[in-house]
């Protein structure tokens, strides 16, 4: 990590934090992006020379509350002593995570949407759909993009959805109007601007649709394989699909609802036009769960080998940095990982519910859960 960048994100919302202290718009500055409630939190801060020490200790412990979140929602499935081997995995994934040293770094705020979203899970399966739909809204209030979380509670057989859309609409309408009363509805209409204009950046696109504009393009971070428009075209166009179809399968034939969120999490992320690599600290709960569907289910060979592959890909990062203008097939296989996996996990979780596997009966005696149709 270059050290002229570290912090770098952090006085951006510092400097909107002071901007809105001084009774201006928050985004006065050129690079904030997310909701004005961000910079409110940080007023506090404002103009703390410790500010940067406080947000690194906050996005430490948002990654053991997503850990503590996560194994409280499998709980009941696991038992006494299965319990911490999964807390263990969890924090040893998610503190040995490639991303989170970059996320730390630039003092950006992935782990309090990764912590927000397991709350969000633990809620749901405590049978609080309404309060789960409304804590799963926070994520789409600290970054923008997470707006289409919103699809989980959009799945197949979901119960409770009507309490869990209005918890979550309720509280964005909520805090947009909140933002409008007190800094006037300019301030909402430049929010959605300023996410609009941020959506093409030059960083390296860690998405599917990056894929083929990275390798085929002279626009790409990476010396060009060779310069096609239509081969960029195609390559994203078909490594998105695969993504795409991924999530109409957890739609239409969702697992139960631990793994259906952190799948629709992963395909939102890999759908982004603009993704960044610590955005990876959001895949972590997958190998929570799956470790936690191979403890219970004994060793079920799908479930071992989907857990497998999601620690594969958690490793490809550190097996392939650093990542240098001339290792464009590095992020092509790291890239490639990501989206197999994702489809992996997919399609297991789905078999599983089909054959009324493990995570069927997990499913059918959960609370507000039931196996898919």
């Amino acid at each position: 990590m270059d050290l002229t960048v570290v912090g770098t994100d952090l006085g951006y919302f510092l400097d909107a934090a002071r901007d809105s202290v001084s009774g201006g718009s928050v985004y006065e500055g050129p690079f904030y992006v997310y909701s004005p409630l961000v910079a409110w939190f940080l007023r506090p801060l404002a103009w703390s020379p410790d500010a940067f020490a406080w947000w690194t200790v906050l996005g430490i412990a948002a990654c053991l509350v997503a850990v503590a979140a996560t194994v409280w929602a499998l709980a009941p499935t696991l038992s006494p002593w299965e319990r911490p081997l999964v807390a263990l995995v969890g924090v040893l994934t998610a503190l040995g995570d490639s991303g989170l040293g970059v996320e730390l770094a630039l003092g950006q705020t992935d782990t309090i949407v990764l912590a927000v979203t397991a709350v969000a899970l633990l809620l749901y399966r405590r049978g609080r759909p309404g309060l789960s739909g409304a804590v799963l809204a926070l994520a789409a209030l600290v970054k923008t993009w997470p707006v289409v979380f919103v699809m989980w509670l959009l799945r197949a057989g979901a119960r409770g959805r009507a309490k869990s859309l209005l918890g979550y609409l309720g509280l964005l309408t909520g805090c947009a109007l909140l933002v409008a009363l007190v800094t006037g509805p300019g301030e909402v209409v430049r929010w959605i601007e300023r996410t609009h204009a941020m959506s093409d950046q030059k960083f390296i696109v860690w998405s599917a649709w990056g894929v083929g504009t990275e390798l085929f393009t002279d626009r790409g971070n990476f010396i060009p394989i060779v310069v096609s428009t239509d081969l960029a075209r195609a390559t994203d166009v078909a490594l998105a699909a695969l993504v795409i179809a991924a999530l109409v399968l957890v739609l239409r034939r969702p697992a139960e609802s631990a793994l259906s969120l952190w799948h629709i999490v992963m395909g939102a992320v890999l759908l982004l036009p603009v993704s960044h690599d610590q955005y990876r600290v959001l895949f972590l709960p997958l190998i929570w769960v799956w470790f936690a569907s191979a403890l219970r289910t004994r060793g079920n060979a799908p479930a071992v080998a989907a857990f497998l592959v999601m620690m594969l890909r958690w490793a490809m990062p550190w097996l392939l940095a650093p990542l240098g203008v001339d290792d464009r097939w590095k992020f092509l296989a790291i890239m490639l990982t990501d989206i197999t996996a994702l489809c992996v996990s997919v399609v297991v979780a789905a078999w599983f519910m089909h054959r009324g596997g493990p995570d069927a009966q997990v499913a059918k005696h959960a609370k507000n859960e039931r196996p898919a149709a």
